[in-house]
C-alpha cells in the first residue's frame, strides 16, 4: 500500500511523489530543495513523469560535504527527465545505498538516461537490485565512478549514441570492490557494451550475463586501463556470452594500453580479443545448441501503483498492472523464468500425465483383446484343416493300396512333425496346434470309409471325363463331314450355251423406215414415242 507522506524534517520520504525530491547545499532553492539532515530515507517512492529534462532529475543530490547518508531502497521511476541522470543524480561527497529500484524509460539533455552516480574519492556507495530498461538513448546510460559494490542487477533494452564505449562505464578508486550478478540483454551501443576505466587497483568481475547485445565497433567487454597508474589486471570470472553482434570485427575482449584482461572459466559463442588477453582455466566456447539457460541472473520486481485524483488515497491503477507485467513478466519470463520453465515444468507435465493416460488405458483394451482372438482361432483352423486334408488324402491312398499299409504310418508321422515345425517358426502355440493335428491323422486312420469314398470320387471324375471326350469326338466328326460336303458342291461346272432357230420368222424386203399408206398405219414407228397404256411395255403392231 502506498500512501503520500513527505516529512521535510526528519529526511524520510515514502509514497508518491509529484516532485523531485532534490538536496544541494551550495544551490539550495527553498521551493524545491529540502532542508539539510544527515541522513535522508527515502522508501517505497514512486516517481512518474518527474523531473527536469535540463534540470533536476527525480532523485537529485548534489554537493555533499561528507557528512550526508542518503538510503533509497524500494523505489520507482518512470518517464523521469533530468539534465544528468534521467532517474537518479548523485554528484558530490555522498555515502549512500540504493538497492531494489527500477528505472524504466527515463531520458536526459546530456548524460546516462538511467542514472549518474558519482561519489567521492573518499566516500563509498553500493548499487544493488536494479531493473532498467527502455530508457531512451544517450551516451554512457549507466555512469557509476567509486563505487563500492554493483551487484545483481539488470540492464536491459537500453540504446546509447555518441562515443559510448559501454551502455555501463564503472570507474572506481576503491581497492575491494565488487562487480557481480549482473546482466546486460539486448541493449544497442556505437562501442561496446560493458565498460570498465580506470579502475585504479586489480579488478574482478564474476557471475554476469552478456546476452543479445549490439555493437558497431570494438567489442563486447572492453577495458581501457590509464597507462600511468601501471600494469593492472582485468579479472573476468564465470561470464556468459552469447548471441552478440559487433559489426565490424566480433571482439569479446578489448583492452587498451597497459591493462590486461584475464579470461578464466567463461562460458562464450566467441572467445576472440582484441591485444592483452590472458586465457586461463576451462574457457567453454557455447553453440546454439548449449545455449540453454541463462546461468547467473536476477532482477527486482516493480509493482507501481499510480495516483489519479487524489495523491493522498490509496490507488492502484491504472499503472499497477501495465508496469507489473513490463517489469516482472518479461525479464523474469525472458530470462529466468522460460529457461527454467521449459525444460523443468512442460516436459515433465506433458510426458507424464497425457501420455500416460494414452499409452496406459486405450492400448491395453485395443491390442489385448482383438489381437488375442484373431491370431488364436482363425490363424489354427486355416492352417489345421488345409493341410491336414492335403497331406493326408493324396500321400494315404497309393499307400494303403500298393503297399499294404506300411508307408501311411511312417508318412502320417513327417505329416505331422513337418506341420508342428512350420507352427513353431511362426510363434504359434505349438501344444494347441499339435494336439489338433495329431487327433486329425488319428481320426482319419481309423475310418474304413475313407478309400471307398475316395474311389467313388475318382470313378465319377473319370466317367465325366468319358462323356466330355465322347461329345467332343462327335462334335469334330460332324463338323469335319460338313466342311467336306461343302468343298465339293464348290467344284466349277461347265457351262453351254444353246440357241434355238425359230422356224417361223417372217420377214418382208420393204424398208421398215418408210410407210407406204396415207394415214401411217403401216408406220412401224407409229406411237413409239407415246406413253402407252401399261407402263413398261413394248408393242409392235403388224399389219
Amino acid at each position: 500500500m502506498l500512501f503520500l507522506i513527505r516529512l521535510s524534517t526528519s529526511g524520510e520520504f515514502s509514497g508518491i511523489q509529484n516532485s523531485p525530491i532534490a538536496f544541494n547545499t551550495e544551490d539550495k532553492v527553498p521551493e524545491t530543495d529540502i532542508t539539510k539532515d544527515n541522513h535522508y530515507n527515502i522508501q517505497h517512492c514512486q516517481f512518474n513523469d518527474t523531473g527536469a529534462y535540463k534540470g533536476k532529475s527525480s532523485i537529485d543530490f548534489r554537493n555533499g560535504d561528507g557528512s550526508q547518508y542518503i538510503e533509497v531502497h524500494s523505489c520507482i521511476v518512470t518517464y523521469g527527465r533530468g539534465n544528468y541522470g534521467g532517474g537518479i543524480y548523485f554528484y558530490g561527497k555522498f555515502d549512500f545505498d540504493i538497492s531494489h529500484i527500477c528505472i524504466s524509460a527515463c531520458l536526459c539533455y546530456w548524460y546516462s538516461a538511467i542514472a549518474y552516480l558519482n561519489g567521492g574519492e573518499s566516500n563509498k556507495y553500493n548499487l544493488t537490485y536494479l531493473t532498467s530498461n527502455q530508457c531512451l538513448p544517450a551516451k554512457h546510460p549507466l555512469y557509476l565512478k567509486n563505487f563500492k559494490e554493483y551487484t545483481y542487477s539488470n540492464v536491459s533494452f537500453t540504446p546509447a549514441n555518441g562515443y559510448t564505449y559501454g551502455i555501463v562505464l564503472a570507474e572506481s578508486v576503491h581497492d575491494d570492490k565488487k562487480y557481480s550478478y549482473n546482466s546486460f540483454c539486448n541493449n544497442t551501443s556505437a562501442q561496446g557494451i560493458v565498460y570498465f576505466y580506470d579502475m585504479s587497483f586489480n579488478t574482478t568481475a564474476s557471475n554476469c550475463n552478456c546476452i543479445d547485445n549490439e555493437a558497431s565497433s570494438y567489442s563486447v567487454i572492453i577495458y581501457d586501463q590509464d597507462r600511468y597508474m601501471g600494469e593492472l589486471y582485468l579479472h573476468i570470472e564465470n561470464f556468459y556470452i552469447y548471441g552478440n553482434k559487433v559489426y565490424d570485427y566480433y571482439y569479446t575482449y578489448h583492452e587498451y594500453d597497459h591493462g590486461k584482461i584475464i579470461v578464466k572459466d567463461c562460458q562464450a559463442d566467441n572467445h576472440d580479443s582484441y591485444y592483452h588477453a590472458i586465457f586461463v582455466g576451462e574457457n567453454i566456447r557455447l553453440t546454439s545448441d548449449e545455449h540453454q539457460e541463462i546461468q547467473h541472473f536476477s532482477t527486482y520486481a516493480c509493482n507501481i501503483a499510480y495516483d489519479v485524483e487524489n495523491i493522498e488515497v490509496e490507488t492502484p491503477i491504472p499503472f499497477e498492472t501495465p508496469f507489473e507485467t513490463a517489469h516482472v513478466t518479461p525479464y523474469l519470463t525472458e530470462h529466468q523464468t522460460p529457461f527454467e520453465t521449459a525444460f523443468v515444468t512442460p516436459f515433465l507435465t506433458a510426458f507424464q500425465t497425457p501420455f500416460e493416460t494414452a499409452h496406459v488405458t486405450p492400448f491395453v483394451t485395443v491390442f489385448q483383446t482383438p489381437f488375442e482372438t484373431a491370431f488364436n482361432t482363425p490363424v489354427i483352423t486355416n492352417g489345421l484343416t488345409p493341410f491336414e486334408t492335403a497331406f493326408q488324402t493324396n500321400i494315404r491312398t497309393p499307400y494303403e493300396t500298393n503297399e499294404k499299409h506300411d508307408k501311411p504310418e511312417s508318412s502320417s508321422v513327417d505329416d505331422q512333425a513337418a506341420i508342428n515345425q512350420s507352427i513353431d517358426k511362426n510363434g504359434n502355440d505349438v501344444g494347441q496346434s499339435s494336439t489338433s493335428i495329431i487327433l486329425g491323422a488319428d481320426s482319419k486312420s481309423s475310418n474304413p470309409k475313407l478309400g471307398n469314398e475316395k474311389w467313388i470320387i475318382i470313378g465319377v471324375l473319370a466317367f465325366i471325363a468319358i462323356v466330355t471326350i465322347v461329345i467332343v469326338s462327335i462334335y469334330l466328326y460332324k463338323r469335319k463331314n460338313s466342311t467336306r460336303t461343302d468343298d465339293y458342291s464348290e467344284t466349277e461346272m461347265v457351262e453351254e450355251t444353246v440357241i434355238v432357230a425359230n422356224d417361223n420368222i417372217s420377214f418382208t424386203i420393204e424398208n421398215p423406215l418408210f410407210t407406204t399408206t396415207i394415214n401411217g398405219s403401216d408406220d412401224p414407228f407409229k406411237s413409239a414415242f407415246e406413253d402407252s397404256d401399261a407402263d413398261g411395255v413394248f408393242h409392235i403392231n403388224e399389219n
